[in-house]
């Protein structure tokens, strides 16, 4: 567009230039030519004469004037087509910044809606990670109370425990001292058939001992039965200590301890029961050993 404007500014000046030159030459053709009378016999247009050496000189003085004004309007004509190229070349790249620039503009704003739709996303995560930490912290609450909940449980068992020790302690006391009587009978076997009657006594104190021992045996079985029914009670909560322990944090060591205790203590519970069934063993033994000594005795 530039270019186009310098070319028709350029074309309009040299022909006024070639209008001035004519206007200029005209008066020095007309001042030069002799004014004759026309005759009517003589042709239509005269002859060109000859001009004067002054008006030659003058109109060669002119010619070249105009000839270097020409060359003048040539080479601005030639720096303004140049211009017109540089300004249509730095228009081609200001229209290019300028697509470059909106590109630019829409990969920004595309980048600022990511950007926005991050920060919802991490606002909304935020969110959620506080939801689970207060779930966390209520779960970790309910973990504690159940802990202590077990710990209660734990010292009673280790209570009962305790009992069923002196329980057997006592029965094994009673055990040896049958064991001793046991003897003793074996020993005054030759005398026990004058002694029938006195034998008699001493069974119906066995029998009466052998009632109470069936009564203690009826309460061990008993206090069996409740530790048993209270490891059941107890092996469910741990069932429910070990979900609730998958669900809190993997590094409460505490916890572990804690699970290990009571398995260590299931495992001594398990020991006692082992031991409280091999004293009931004893002790039927022991009984069917008196009755075969009563029998033989009796004979």
């Amino acid at each position: 567009m530039l270019l186009a404007d310098g070319d028709a500014g350029a074309l309009p000046d040299a022909e006024g230039e070639r209008e001035s030159l004519e206007r200029s030459l005209i008066p020095l053709l007309r001042g030069s030519s002799p004014h004759r009378p026309s005759s009517p016999s003589s042709p239509g247009r005269s002859p060109p004469l000859p001009l004067p050496d002054a008006s030659l000189s003058a109109l060669r003085s002119l010619l070249g004037s105009r000839q270097l004004q020409l060359q003048e309007t040539g080479g601005r004509l030639l720096s303004a087509q140049s211009s017109a190229q540089h300004l249509r070349k730095q228009l081609g790249e200001a229209e290019a910044s300028r697509q470059e620039a909106e590109l630019r503009s829409q990969q920004l704003q595309g980048e600022r809606d990511g950007a926005y739709r991050e920060r919802d996303t991490a606002l909304r995560e935020r969110d959620r990670l506080r939801q689970d930490r207060d779930t966390l912290t209520s779960e970790k609450a309910d973990l504690e109370k159940a802990t202590q909940a077990a710990q209660s449980k734990v010292q009673m068992l280790q209570m009962d425990c305790e009992k069923l020790q002196l329980a057997a302690t006592a029965a094994q006391r009673e055990r040896e001292r049958e064991r001793e009587e046991k003897e003793a009978a074996v020993q005054e076997r030759d005398r026990a058939r004058a002694e029938t009657e006195r034998v008699q006594k001493q069974w119906e104190q066995s029998e009466s001992r052998a009632s109470t021992q069936r009564g203690e045996l009826s309460a061990v079985r008993e206090t069996h039965q409740q530790v048993a029914v209270e490891r059941q009670v107890l092996e469910g909560e741990k069932a429910q200590l070990a979900e609730a322990l998958a669900r809190a944090e993997s590094g409460n060591a505490e916890l572990a301890l804690l699970v290990n205790k009571l398995r260590s203590e299931e495992a001594s519970l398990r020991d006692s029961l082992a031991k409280m069934g091999s004293l009931n063993e004893g002790l039927a033994q022991d009984k069917l050993d008196l009755n075969s000594i009563i029998i033989q005795v009796s004979d």
